[in-house]
């Protein structure tokens, strides 16, 4: 039997500058940078950066980055 992972509710306040994400493999890191760089749409919820949300943003995309 498989049983898939859950979101649960979170919430997140960044600074201006550099911020980084830790934990463990399989944290769903890499998932929660996608969400905000609007590459990656929630299924439920929403994800905003600056207020808006960046998967439906243009231009707000284009001033965000990662490495």
């Amino acid at each position: 039997m498989v049983i898939p992972w859950r979101w649960s509710p979170v919430g997140f306040q960044g600074f201006e500058g550099i911020t980084g994400l830790l934990g463990v493999n399989g944290a769903r890191k890499s998932t929660v940078i996608h969400l905000f760089l609007g590459l990656l749409e929630p299924t439920v919820g929403s994800a905003e950066v600056l207020g808006e949300r960046t998967y439906e943003s243009v231009e707000l995309r284009a001033q965000l980055g990662d490495m």
